[in-house]
């Protein structure tokens, strides 16, 4: 039985916000290296697993976390916002 049958609420939480591959920190680029390989080389699969291609898909509410303030600070982080307000 699917959680939406038993009348849960479901969502998605954006916690680590978007980065751009090549804003990324370091230590996340050899993590993203050792799961889906080298960039651009598995530029495919990136895709694949990005939210950000992916906006108009969402069918859940989305809480994105981004520190202080109201908006996301980085710019990656407020694109997705601002498309995902947009499209919804």
């Amino acid at each position: 039985m699917a959680s939406s049958d038993l009348g849960l609420f479901r969502r998605g939480i954006l916690e680590a916000g978007v980065a751009f591959h090549e804003r990324t920190e370091l230590r996340h680029l050899q993590l993203l290296r050792y799961e889906f390989g080298t960039y651009p080389e598995a530029g495919d699969v990136y895709r694949r697993c990005s939210p950000f291609h992916d906006i108009a898909a969402i069918e859940t509410p989305t809480f994105i976390v981004h520190g202080e303030g109201r908006l996301p600070r980085s710019a990656a982080s407020r694109q997705f916002a601002d498309e995902t307000r947009r499209l919804y």
